[in-house]
């Protein structure tokens, strides 16, 4: 009987590279672009590896797309579910965070915690031209950043006389 595939993606714009030591192999994802993810499939010994030997999964670098009940099964059981959630994010999902209200925008931000993960939702709001002053400003406080290195710019506030 032949072994269920699970299919893993990387959503995020950078490439991720995962070495096995049974077989020994190397995946690499590259970055995606535009709206295209790369998806790889792999064995289910080989997923079982990422989740005991990677932290991967909890930190968003790598999704399980649960389209088989041993895929839901596996992401039920990874151990920092939460964190996974938070942090696996597809580029539509963060346009939805950054367009949606005030309120709702700060939650799911703060709910983020992989530096990797903010980066990418910074270069989503760069991409999209995120224009509200308010969501510019509490971005670039959450991410660490001013918002004129941010969005290239600087405001009439930041302006010395």
């Amino acid at each position: 009987m032949e072994e269920k595939k699970i299919k893993i993606e990387r959503v995020r714009n950078t490439q991720y590279v995962c070495n096995f030591k049974n077989p020994s192999m190397t995946i690499v994802w590259p970055a995606s672009k535009n709206k295209q993810t790369i998806i790889r499939e792999l064995s289910q010994e080989h997923v079982n590896e990422l989740l005991m030997n990677s932290a991967c999964f909890d930190k968003g670098e790598l999704k399980i797309i649960e389209d088989s009940d041993e895929a839901k099964e596996i992401v039920k059981n990874i151990a920092n579910y939460e964190a996974y959630i938070n942090n696996t994010h597809s580029k539509e999902d963060i346009i939805k965070i950054l367009k949606a209200t005030l309120g709702k925008f700060k939650s799911e931000l703060n709910k983020i915690t992989e530096r990797n993960e903010k980066a990418f939702v910074v270069d989503v709001a760069k991409e999209i031209k995120l224009d509200n002053a308010t969501k510019r400003n509490y971005l670039a406080k959450w991410a660490n950043m001013k918002v004129e290195v941010i969005f290239g710019e600087i405001d009439a506030e930041d302006m010395e006389d």
